[in-house]
């Protein structure tokens, strides 16, 4: 129940305007949102260091991929030669 709600805030924090996909404002929500978790019992014993990790590497599987992948496509694509 908690994944769920941490992935749900990290997609609402996605649509907020301030930067490009929320780069930068998702990661220290995720962290925000793993570390009040924790203080209140949901996750025990997860450090700043682990939230960080695992916002880091959700947001490196969720929006780089997609960006290399996209680009990879892109470049051999036959529409654009």
């Amino acid at each position: 129940m908690t994944s769920l709600f941490i992935a749900l805030a990290s997609a609402l924090l996605t649509v907020l305007p301030f930067t490009p996909s929320g780069l930068g404002v998702v990661e220290s929500g995720i962290v925000l949102v793993l570390l009040l978790a924790s203080e209140m019992g949901l996750l025990p014993e997860v450090s700043r260091g682990q939230a960080l990790s695992v916002a880091l590497l959700d947001r490196l599987v969720a929006y780089w991929s997609l960006l290399f992948f996209g680009i990879v496509i892109y470049v051999f694509s036959k529409k654009t030669k």
